[in-house]
């Protein structure tokens, strides 16, 4: 697996690629933030030659070698080198005009960290070589300009604008990585209240405040805050897309810190964010889908028919559908009732349809007051369930379902639930028109990992390995396994 950062660089191409191959400026900018340096750098910018520098912290407590042979060199253009572990380190340099230069660094990330510390750390490093190289050459951001960091994050509005503004959520994201926690927060959502959070090292080597007043409080739109050293703060949260929202943080630097360490920093919180925001989504609705070998029309039919619904609505052959209605049209009832054969449970699904777009998409709210999902359709007292249908061509269609979860039942049980009564409804259909597959046709699955092929063959091939995932979820276990390969 690579890591790639990169960054553009407010200088000539010529001082920045000397800035990156002089020893002595390779030891100015060569740390991650103040408490680390680079006491010694060697650079034989050959082929074959020497590419090293030297990382410490400052209280000596540990350090680093990055070490390797030059592969390929290209002045002000390209720099590559094989480190002593084996790993490819590339560097590309391209001028921007109006004396700008692009940095983009790409890199085989380690086995020991996890690659997102790794990515991290590797651009902070290249902030702080943006920094150190513009400074020298009198173009680097001054304190009294701004710094401006930004993310997308696949959620509602009004869901990250809690996020960011509910003390419960920020100690569940303010810190950078796992390493840091954030044991406290405070806000006082009003202009003059107080907006504060702590974050520490878990080992409690460090930790600092972050505190100030609020300015300008605008509900679900926008922020500024004045921090109790004078900078000024501002948070705009916009909606973009379907059920997607942008924050834009704006701030001012510290004067005593690299402003591009600064803006990794705050990166970092915004990532971490995110990361936070979108699990919380992912873990309150669920989706499955299937594609059906058979027109669009008649799909459409098989869902939207009460006959068709009774026929097919059950997750095995212990459950039936003794009874369904469906009123196709806004305010309609969309009803199935799905009972074990034995009469031993039984469950109704129920709720008004709130949009319907014949062949196309159809949603409803149902009953049980679960929550809205990220889709446009709200029901004052109900989760949203959405259907789409789409014409693959070939008389296939495509029908994705997403609901909210409801909170009695593990969401991957419901997940699995779902599947199991959308993949009974392509057997019906395809059978239905003459287009099921049959037993002696082939079935595919397939996944793509982020892993070594070696890895992944030892990980499906050693049994002490296969007894640890061959099984469906955490109620199964696969107790032993042998392979004579």
């Amino acid at each position: 697996m690579t890591i790639t950062v990169e960054a553009e660089i407010n200088a000539p191409l010529a001082a920045v690629w000397a800035a990156w191959t002089t020893p002595a400026d390779i030891m100015a900018w060569n740390h991650t933030d103040d408490e680390w340096c680079c006491p010694s750098a060697e650079v034989d910018l050959k082929v074959g030659g020497i590419y090293f520098a030297r990382m410490e912290t400052k209280d000596g407590s540990m350090g680093f070698d990055f070490k390797g042979v030059i592969t390929a060199v290209k002045p002000e253009s390209c720099l590559s080198f094989k480190l002593d572990d084996g790993r490819i380190v590339a560097i590309d340099f391209t001028d921007c005009g109006n004396g700008a230069t692009k940095v983009v660094e790409v890199l085989d990330a380690e086995k020991e960290n996890p690659v997102e510390m790794q990515r991290t750390g590797c651009q902070c490093i290249l902030n702080s070589f943006k920094a150190y190289t513009e400074t020298k050459h009198g173009k680097h951001v001054t304190p009294k300009e701004k710094v401006t960091v930004e993310v997308e994050i696949n959620a509602p509005l009004a869901d990250v604008w809690a996020t960011w503004t509910a003390p419960a959520e920020i100690m569940k994201w303010k810190y950078p990585n796992d390493k840091w926690c954030c044991p406290s927060a405070e806000v006082d959502l009003k202009v003059g209240g107080v907006y504060s959070s702590r974050m520490e090292a878990k080992d409690g080597s460090m930790g600092f405040d972050f505190k100030g007043a609020f300015t300008v409080v605008e509900p679900e739109s926008h922020l500024s805050c004045r921090l109790d050293d004078g900078r000024e703060v501002t948070v705009d949260f916009t909606t973009c897309g379907k059920g997607a929202t942008k924050i834009v943080e704006v701030f001012e630097p510290e004067e005593c810190k690299p402003v591009g360490a600064q803006r990794a920093g705050w990166q970092w919180l915004l990532n971490s964010l995110k990361a936070h925001a979108e699990k919380a989504q992912d873990s309150n609705k669920v989706t499955v889908e299937a594609e059906i070998n058979a027109p669009l029309a008649a799909v459409w039919a098989a869902w939207t028919t009460p006959a068709d619904i009774m026929a097919w609505n059950h997750a095995n052959d212990e459950w039936c559908c003794p009874s369904a209605e469906v009123d196709l049209k806004v305010g309609g009832v969309y009803s199935s009732r799905m009972e074990a054969k034995d009469g031993s449970m039984g469950f109704d699904f129920k709720g008004v349809i709130t949009a319907v777009k014949p062949e196309s998409c159809l949603s409803f709210g149902l009953d049980d007051g679960r929550k809205e999902s990220c889709l446009s359709f709200k029901l004052d007292d109900g989760r949203i369930v959405a259907i789409d249908f789409t014409d693959c061509g070939n008389g296939a269609t495509k029908v994705v379902e997403v609901l909210d979860a409801e909170k009695e039942n593990p969401v991957e049980m419901q997940r699995t639930g779902c599947q199991c009564i959308l993949n009974s409804f392509k057997a019906y259909t395809e059978t239905k028109h003459g287009k099921h597959v049959t037993p002696k046709e082939k079935v595919t699955v397939e996944v793509e990992i982020n892993a070594p092929l070696a890895d992944v063959w030892a990980t499906w091939t050693a049994p002490a390995e296969i007894m640890k995932w061959k099984y469906p979820n955490d109620k199964w276990c696969c107790p032993s396994a042998e392979v004579d390969l």
